[in-house]
């Protein structure tokens, strides 16, 4: 029945018809003016005003319901809500122009609209310099919501120069009000801003080179860092960004680095163009790439240099599914400590972007080499250079594979527990991210597992931290800080590894469960009872099916079950081992399980390998982004039940499965709409940190989550992170792009 219909059929049986609803505001003109004292936005409305508007200060303009920063030019930031009001018209079609506008006044510098969802208008708007003085007002005869923002203070008036390539001479000036006596930065961060409407009406433009771009400009401690997009490199052109700015600063007073490729920057670093962000460089000229080259190869042997364009493609990418491939500049591939200390002290020197490399399978886009940068593959250290049974440690170089430690370490009966998915991970990249995988339940993460590193700094400096021992109560403990720091504080070249017994017997159990509160409420009563399983895992239905047909274990699939759980023992002696699986198998079925399953050792082995292949699985069936975000586990029934809401509310399907011992939950989206994932995936990580969790367990923030990242994680926190980053690497140089925004390398 149509909803028309349905309508006729409620009046005819006597209900009243309910008076149309008033039509929502509509935005229909943003108009601005200066008067003396003051700058006065206008937001007029067709119609009836909104009846709840609020203006408040905001340290950053938060888009809605996105809940990611919106880039904004402006010193300080102002947040206006409009409710009930629209800027769109029924068919989505915006009502009052340009979203993002640039002004020409003393205080107001632009205003960029922040969310237009659910009857709710949002406008960010940088300002020159921070105020309390605001009011915000409604008139009538039009609509009008009034916001004015006091601007008592001087300015002097710059010129910015615009580009019209239509008419020479090409730089057209324009009159900008900056507020002394920091006038280059005032003027460069007016010249960012952009054109008005007015001038962009008149043809004129920041960027007129094909070539290049910029999407970020910071002004530190009048330093202006500008992140180049596409790189430096003119093609022949006369224009770049470096080129196109210094028209305007040449106009005011600033010392100017970079002129001459010798000039030092504030940390006594050539402040050449295709260094002005270590993170996105141009292509190196030439002759300088083939003296660097020449420099590399004097440091690890000609055949381990690989030019970019010679490189394999698998160099450029990695096992994230959102990540762009990127080519490096140079592949290296150095086989001892003092290789790496060489390679980093022309890193250093050069001021070339640098990335650690394993066998590529980081899932967050950590593995990726920033362009025009340095990718080193430890794919040459890939030695175990001790089983020390004694102390039951091994020391292995970077390079090498958890498949050979664990082949190496069952040898004389010993077990290196860290097992992620994939054990064709090495070693290094397993501690970049402080990876923990099934396993990590009982015998904990990477950090657990690591007694003591040896690691080259940015400088080229070697640092040797911990040792064959498990206490130590000297000072910072630096192997656990750079456990997960994902290759941004220095390379690792040499670890110690705590090794176990390895014990005989395992065996597995799988129990469906009709509800999945049931099996997520059973997972810290079974902890509780004392048992202590080496794996403890929870499947969703779609992903048991999936996983069962792709691996032949159709008979695994329950057709009344929403969720599995697997859990695997091991124990001394194959004794104890069955009195375990009885105990198990009876409390789970107390729990609420459908059935339990004690499976064959065979059968279990490829029920915990299909386990370990489901995001494999996931991305062969479209899945656009991967969650792996930690909960405590006794969160996690609830977080769940939210992921599910969320999930249907926006239309997108989530699946997925996890470690219930620990609370790491993986999570595959299938949602096409980029923007509606994003919504999506910045609710569900909220979601997990209201829940007292965090936005990864074990895969990291690489650039894949660093997004999400800025957004929700602890400003003190990320500022502190900042703060280690910079005594470690403070020309910028490891991993730029990774945890933090690559622009930010520069800032000092």
């Amino acid at each position: 029945m149509t909803a028309a219909a349905l309508g006729a059929v409620l009046v005819l049986a006597g209900a009243a018809p309910a008076a149309a609803a008033a039509p929502t505001p509509t935005l229909v003109a943003i108009r601005t003016a200066h008067h003396p004292g003051y700058d006065r936005v206008v937001f007029e409305f067709s119609g009836l005003l909104p009846a709840d508007n609020s203006v408040a200060r905001v340290p950053t303009v938060i888009g809605d319901p996105s809940g990611l920063p919106i880039p904004v030019a402006g010193n300080a930031f102002l947040r206006v809500r409009m409710s009930p009001a629209a800027g769109h018209d029924d068919n989505g079609n915006g009502t009052y122009g340009p979203t993002r506008r640039t002004y020409a006044l003393p205080q107001v510098i632009q205003v960029v609209q922040a969310g237009d969802f659910e009857g709710v208008l949002a406008f960010g708007i940088g300002i020159a310099r921070a105020t309390d003085s605001v009011r915000l007002f409604t008139l009538t005869a039009p609509s009008r919501v009034v916001l004015d923002i006091a601007d008592d203070f001087a300015t002097v008036d710059v010129r910015d120069y615009f580009y019209d390539v239509s008419r020479p001479p090409y730089l057209f000036p324009v009159t900008r009000p900056v507020i002394p006596p920091t006038t280059a930065g005032g003027a460069l961060q007016r010249l960012f801003a952009g054109p008005t409407e007015a001038e962009s009406a008149a043809g004129l433009r920041f960027v007129s080179s094909d070539a290049t771009g910029f999407d970020h400009l910071s002004i530190t401690d009048r330093v202006a860092t500008v992140r180049l997009v596409g790189g430096c490199d003119s093609h022949g052109s006369t224009y770049t960004v470096a080129g196109e700015i210094m028209a305007t600063l040449k106009r005011v007073p600033v010392r100017r680095l970079g002129e001459d490729p010798r000039s030092g920057g504030p940390h006594r670093t050539a402040d050449r163009p295709h260094r002005l962000d270590p993170g996105l460089h141009r292509a190196m000229r030439p002759a300088h790439r083939s003296d660097v080259r020449a420099s590399l190869a004097e440091a690890v042997g000609q055949a381990n240099v690989i030019t970019g364009s010679d490189a394999s493609p698998d160099y450029a990418r990695d096992e994230s599914l959102t990540c762009v491939p990127r080519t490096p500049a140079f592949v290296v591939r150095p086989g001892c400590t003092a290789e790496v200390s060489a390679v980093l002290r022309i890193a250093s020197r050069e001021q070339i972007p640098v990335t650690a490399r394993g066998s590529g399978t980081s899932l967050a886009g950590a593995a990726i080499a920033r362009v025009g940068g340095l990718l080193v593959s430890f794919e040459r250290m890939n030695v175990v250079l001790e089983i020390d049974e004694a102390n039951q440690v091994a020391v292995v170089q970077p390079g090498v594979t958890l498949a050979e430690l664990d082949a190496a370490t069952a040898a004389v009966g010993l077990l290196y527990p860290v097992h992620p998915g994939e054990m064709g991970a090495t070693v290094g990249g397993t501690l970049a991210t402080n990876a923990g995988g099934m396993q990590a339940v009982k015998y904990g993460v990477t950090r657990h597992n690591v007694l003591g590193i040896e690691a080259v700094l940015a400088s080229g400096e070697v640092i040797r931290a911990g040792g064959r021992f498990v206490k130590n109560s000297t000072g910072y403990d630096l192997t656990q800080l750079i456990a997960g720091s994902e290759g941004t504080l220095a390379l690792v070249t040499q670890l110690i590894l705590r090794l176990r017994p390895r014990l005989g017997h395992r065996a597995t159990i799988l129990a469906p469960f009709a509800d999945a509160q049931a099996l997520a409420l059973a997972v810290p009563r079974l902890l509780a009872t004392g048992v202590d399983p080496v794996v403890l895992e929870y499947v969703d239905a779609l992903t048991m099916a999936a996983i069962a047909h792709t691996e032949g274990l159709v008979s695994a699939v329950h057709e009344s079950a929403q969720a599995y759980l697997i859990v695997e023992l091991e124990s001394r002696t194959a004794a104890r081992l069955d009195e375990d699986v009885i105990e198990v198998a009876e409390f789970l079925a107390a729990q609420g399980a459908s059935d339990v399953f004690p499976l064959d050792r065979a059968t279990g082995q490829r029920l915990l390998q299909a386990r370990e292949r489901a995001l494999h699985t996931s991305r062969a069936a479209g899945a656009n982004e991967l969650v792996d975000t930690v909960v405590p586990r006794a969160a996690m029934p609830d977080f769940l039940a939210e992921v599910q809401r969320l999930a249907t509310g926006s239309g997108s399907y989530v699946v997925g499965c996890g470690h219930a011992g620990d609370g790491n939950v993986h999570l595959s989206v299938f949602q096409q709409d980029p923007e509606i994932r994003q919504r999506l995936m910045t609710s569900v990580l909220r979601a997990g940190m209201a829940a007292g969790g965090s936005i990864s367990g074990e895969h990291g923030i690489g650039t894949d989550k660093r997004v999400y990242f800025d957004a929700l994680e602890d400003p003190l926190r990320t500022e502190l992170m900042r703060r280690v980053k910079r005594a470690f690497d403070p020309a910028g140089i490891l991993n730029p792009g990774v945890l933090f925004d690559p622009a930010e390398a520069a800032l000092r």
